[in-house]
C-alpha cells in the first residue's frame, strides 16, 4: 500500500468491508494506467465523497 494511503488509513479508518476493484480490467477500458496511490485509495475506501470535500470516483 502506497504510504500515503497507510498513513491516511490509520487516521481514518476505510469501512470494513473492501471491495478491490479489477484494475487490469478497468485501466483496459480506459486505455490508461491510474497511479498506485489512487488504486489503493479506492480500494480501501471506495468511491464517493470524504468529508464533502473531495470526490473520489472509484473504477
Amino acid at each position: 500500500m502506497h504510504p500515503d494511503v497507510e498513513r491516511l488509513t490509520h487516521l481514518v479508518p476505510p469501512p470494513a468491508e473492501r471491495r478491490p476493484r479489477a484494475w487490469p480490467e478497468v485501466e483496459g477500458r480506459l486505455g490508461s494506467a491510474r497511479p498506485e496511490d489512487f488504486k489503493d485509495l479506492v480500494d480501501a475506501y471506495g468511491g464517493g465523497v470524504f468529508d464533502e470535500t473531495i470526490w473520489i470516483l472509484g473504477g
